[in-house]
This record gives C-alpha cells, sequence and structure tokens, in this order.
C-alpha cells in the first residue's frame, strides 16, 4: 500500500529539517511525500526545494490559506492509498508508517487510525506521552476530542469523502470527529508513533481561538447527537476551557497545565525515546547537508 505523507509547512523552517529526518528514517519505504507551503516568509520553502528525493513533491502558491483548507489540498494531491498527517514541528518514530499500514491491511473496515504520542519540549527532550487511552462513542468525541492529531492515519477515499471545513482556523480536527463521529471506523494504537512538540509556554489566542472553535462545532454537531440539554453543558464546560488557560496564563504556570494533560516518562522511557530521537536525527535527507538543516 502506497502512502502519501502529507506535511503542510507555515514558518517552520526551526524544525523543519529534523520533520525531514523522521521521514526518511521510516522504515517502510513505498511512500511519497507531499509537503504544501501555506506562504512561509523564514526559509522553510528554500529547504523542501533543496530535497532531491524524487518520491518528495513540493507545491507552494505564496498564498496563506490556513491548515484545514492545505490538508484538503494534500488529499487531493495524493497518490497512495493511505493519507498520514504530519506538521513540520514533529518527528515520526521510524516505526510509525509501517506499523499503520500493517493495521489498515489486518483490518478492511477501518477508515482511520491514530496512535499515541510522545511529548517532547522545544529542545526535542522527551517529557511525556498523551493519546493512549480513548473512548470513541459520539458523545465522548464532542466533549474530549479524539486522536492526537498529527498521529492520523486515514484512507485516501474516506479523506476525500469527508474534508476538513476551511471555515475552521483552529480545532479543525475536532469538528471533524465530531461530524463523523456516528459512522466513524477508526482504531487507535496504544503504542507511541509520533513525538509531538509542546514548548513550555503557550501562546494564549490560539488556545481561545481553540475553544471558540470547539464550542463552534458542539453547537454544529452537539443537539443531533446528545440533544440539546448536553449541548449546553459541554458548551458551558469549554467556556470554563477557556476561563482556566486565561487564568494559567495571567499567573505564568503554563507548565503545570501542560504537565496535567500527559503521562509522565520514567527514566527507562525516556532514555528509549530519547534514543529513537538520536537515530532519527541521524539520518540523511537527500540534498541537505547538515550545514543547511536551519536552526532545528
Amino acid at each position: 500500500m502506497r502512502v502519501t505523507i502529507g506535511l503542510p509547512v507555515y514558518n517552520g523552517a526551526a524544525t523543519l529539517a529534523e520533520a525531514l529526518k523522521s521521514i526518511f528514517a521510516q522504515t517502510y519505504s513505498d511512500w511519497e511525500l507531499v509537503a504544501v507551503d501555506d506562504g512561509s516568509t523564514d526559509g522553510s520553502l528554500e529547504i523542501l526545494h533543496r530535497v532531491t528525493d524524487p518520491r518528495v513533491r513540493v507545491h507552494a502558491d505564496g498564498y496563506t490559506r490556513f491548515l484545514a483548507a492545505r490538508l484538503n489540498e494534500i488529499t487531493a494531491l495524493a497518490t497512495g492509498d493511505l493519507v498520514a498527517r504530519m506538521d513540520a514541528d514533529d518527528l515520526m518514530h521510524p516505526e510509525r508508517i509501517a506499523r499503520q499500514v500493517a493495521v489498515f491491511r489486518e483490518n478492511p473496515a477501518i477508515d482511520v487510525i491514530g496512535s499515541a504520542a510522545y511529548v517532547m519540549d522545544e529542545h526535542a527532550i522527551p517529557r511525556g506521552k498523551r493519546g493512549y487511552l480513548v473512548d470513541m462513542r459520539p458523545a465522548r468525541i464532542l466533549r474530549a476530542g479524539l486522536f492526537v492529531h498529527p498521529t492520523v492515519m486515514f484512507r485516501t477515499r474516506w479523506a476525500r469523502a469527508n474534508p476538513y471545513d476551511p471555515e475552521y482556523i483552529r480545532s479543525q480536527d475536532h469538528e471533524l470527529w465530531c461530524r463523523v463521529s456516528r459512522d466513524l471506523r477508526a482504531a487507535l494504537l496504544p503504542e507511541a508513533l509520533l513525538f509531538y512538540r509542546e514548548p513550555g509556554r503557550f501562546h494564549l489566542a490560539p488556545y481561545i481561538r481553540s475553544c471558540r472553535d470547539r464550542i463552534r462545532a458542539l453547537r454544529n454537531h452537539g443537539p443531533e447527537i446528545i440533544g440539546p440539554a448536553g449541548t449546553w453543558r459541554l458548551v458551558q464546560r469549554m467556556h470554563l476551557t477557556a476561563l482556566s488557560y486565561r487564568t494559567v496564563h495571567a499567573l505564568r504556570c503554563e507548565r503545570y497545565l501542560l504537565r496535567r494533560r500527559n503521562t509522565k516518562l520514567d527514566s527507562g522511557e525516556a532514555r528509549h525515546a530519547a534514543r529513537i530521537i538520536d537515530r532519527i536525527r541521524a539520518t540523511a535527507v537527500p540534498g541537505l547537508a547538515d550545514e543547511n538543516l536551519g536552526a532545528a
């Protein structure tokens, strides 16, 4: 099964090179990379254009259309049977593609697969793990979402039939999972197959926009799934979440909030994750010499 790895990029030069290394470190070789630039101004596009492997296709139109539109563009351009999500600030585990493809082969009825993820800080030091427990009942999806977004792989035909809504600048994945929740045929792999980058200090505005988009998704899809009263309760819960973000930001204790979202790694897990990152960093990317890899 051919896999299209979809990589939307917006001003990701500081981390893009390592993300590319993690793609070239995959043990599964039947892939293509479709990298779509979203109007970057920091040299990201130049890094992409230096890659010489024929499996890599770069698309850029000079505009900023935001993530949902770019993800739909990647799906339209895909030639693979499967599309794997990837972000320019994350790293794939070397076994990610092989492991997810194997599950698709064994389960032809499944349309979407996600996995757990390691959480690493801005310096690519592993700090925790998340996304390894999930309840796929529609009501739970409305309340808590579903996958760590960049861990997702889906069948191309399913993705084309269920595009992201470009009206959602943030939380486009949550809106999608809510919209398809009653008919979704999905699986979660408990092993961490992605390194998700999460800096210790967050910018408040994107978090608040995410809450607003999630509230909009709840109001659009909730009444048919859990009824008006249940939807009202979840909307109020999301307002409280936005308030907690504002409070934590004001008190400058974001690290505490972020730690609560993750399961802490024990020393053995942390060493194992660090060795995988070292393996990724040692991978060559055709056309990119180490001195040209930016600030990753």
